[in-house]
Order: structure tokens, then sequence, then C-alpha cells
């Protein structure tokens, strides 16, 4: 069995209290069963801090957040106590792996690192290596492949390829994707989309704001900006389709899944267009929150990726 990683996985490190967006506020923190067996035995002040900052309910163990949705243990440095008083292998699982993934093969497990970390988001989009894989470390135990996850990987390798070496022309990319997959539909607008996605639950207040604008750039007369960005923009749907094609159930889910990855790609470009119109410019550091943001609401969000894919999935199969 391998491990393999997308190249930019070994540069990630966690900027711990440099983070503006850190993963201990606003976010639920579950405790994986090993983990809360540790806390039960650390003593002392430290130990009885454990138990008075977690609850249980049914059945899931969860540090109680503070009223402005911080964790207990993250300091006023927005460091963690718990790493500094335990060590990094007293972390739950959780903490340990964020903002890490995994997808599942027969002959491997697949890691990379979520878009919805500022870090790791940085590291992603400006990756110049094209896009490939490496393997982290291998047990020399072969296991066979099915033919579906054949298919799967082959036909994510070939439209990663297509969208990276046409990078220069990222819509005509996307064209090739979605001729190479066979998908012939008429996609929503994103006004259409914007109104959708306002329906969804919203973390950060600031998501509807967005919306609301990308909304308006329908209504404008003017011709739209440019925004370059097109080696970024080709990583960022390569990131998407590397970790979501994985989760297909069946053919008409993996189709929609193609679609959200471009779908993911629209709405942040969007997204930057309309801090040019508003601001008169669209900076590296904008599309890195930009896409932090949709991540956050959206990709980390199963219910509402979910959502997006039924969408697809009857958008695409009803128009045959």
């Amino acid at each position: 069995m391998k491990i393999t990683a997308p190249a930019y996985y070994k540069s990630f490190k966690c900027i711990a209290g440099k983070c503006k967006h850190s993963c201990c506020i606003d976010w639920e923190i579950d405790i994986d069963e090993g983990t809360i067996e540790k806390y039960k035995k650390v003593k002392g002040t430290m130990g009885e801090r454990l138990r008075n900052s977690i609850c249980c309910q049914d059945g899931t163990y969860s540090f109680i957040l503070s009223d402005n949705e911080r964790c207990p243990f993250l300091n006023s440095d927005n460091l963690c106590d718990i790493y500094i008083e335990l060590g990094e292998e007293n972390l739950c699982q959780i903490c340990t792996d964020h903002p890490r993934f995994r997808n599942y093969f027969s002959d491997r497990t697949e890691v990379g690192i979520g878009l919805c970390c500022e870090a790791a988001g940085k590291i992603i989009l400006s990756d110049t290596t094209g896009f490939y894989e490496i393997i982290l470390s291998d047990d020399g135990k072969k296991e066979a492949l099915s033919e579906d996850e054949k298919y799967i990987i082959d036909l994510r390798n070939n439209l990663i390829l297509i969208i990276q070496n046409n990078r220069n022309n990222i819509e005509h990319g996307i064209n090739l994707i979605l001729d190479y997959a066979d998908i012939i539909y008429r996609d929503k607008t994103i006004s259409e989309w914007a109104d959708i996605l306002k329906g969804f639950e919203i973390l950060d207040s600031n998501w509807k704001k967005y919306l609301e604008q990308i909304k308006e750039l329908e209504n404008k007369n003017t011709q739209l900006p440019e925004i370059g960005f097109n080696r970024e923009f080709a990583n960022l749907i390569s990131y998407f389709l590397y970790r979501h094609l994985p989760d297909s159930r069946d053919y008409s889910d993996l189709m929609a899944r193609i679609c959200f990855a471009v779908l993911g790609y629209k709405i942040i470009k969007s997204l930057c267009i309309s801090n040019i119109l508003k601001k008169g410019k669209c900076e590296f550091e904008d599309l890195v929150e930009f896409s932090r943001m949709y991540s956050s609401e959206i990709e980390y969000s199963q219910e509402n990726t979910n959502s997006i894919i039924n969408i697809y999935q009857n958008e695409i199969f009803s128009s045959f």
C-alpha cells in the first residue's frame, strides 16, 4: 500500500499564531476516543482544565467553545495550550490532521491539503510543478485497483493534464474538460448560483456580501476586466478535481463532481472580478482569501457540497 500526495504537499507547515483565520475559531472540534482516553489520565491543573472543557453529545466528544467561538485551549497569542503543555502527540486526531484530507483507493491512500487553510491555499495556488503526485511511503504490498477506481484515476489524471496544458486559456481548457467527459448541458448563471448559495448555511457574514456583489456582475454594461491568475486558476481546478472525484458513488455523481470543480473556479473568479471593479485591483492575497472562504463555506460543508452535486446530477441527466 502506497501513500501518495501532490508534489507541493511537503511544503506545508502550519503558521499557527500568524494565521488570520485560525481553524480553532468558529469550527466544532470533535475529539476521537483514543485522545479522550489520554485526556482522562492527565493530572493536575491541565487535567482538570481538559475535563471541564469537554462535552459529550450523542456519544461524540468535543471541546466546549467560548462565547466568541474559540477553542478553550486557544490562548491570547492564538497558540494551542495543549500543544504547548502536552506536546503534539496529545492533540486530537482532527487537530493533528487539519487541513489534510485523504482519498482511499485499493492500492493507495492519497493525502492532500485543504484550501480552507490560508497557508495551504498559498501553496496550492502558487504551485509551479504543473500538478503531479509523489510517493510518500510504500510498504511494498501490492493491491489491485478495481475497474471503477482505474476509470476515476485515469479520467482525473487526464482532466488535470488538460487544464494544466491550457492554463493560458482557462475557459478553453474547461470546454475541453467538459468535452472529454462528454458533459453537455446549460449551466446556471453566476447570479442564479449566487442565489442558491445564499440559501445555504452561512458561517461568515462577509460571504453573503460577496455573493451579493457577484450577482451584480451580470448587470454591468461595461466589459468585465481581465484578471490574470492563469496558473493559479489551473491549480485551483486541479485541486478540486484531485480532491473530489474519488468520492464519486456512480457515473452521474462523477460527472457532477467535475462540474462542481468548474463551479468553484467560476465563483472564485467572479469574486476576483468584483474586487477589481470595487477596488481597482485583485492581488494574489485576495485570490487566496476568496478561495479560502469558498472552501470554508461550501467545500468543507458536506451538506452544501452534496446539495450542489445533486443539482448538477439533475441538470446534466435531465438534459438528455
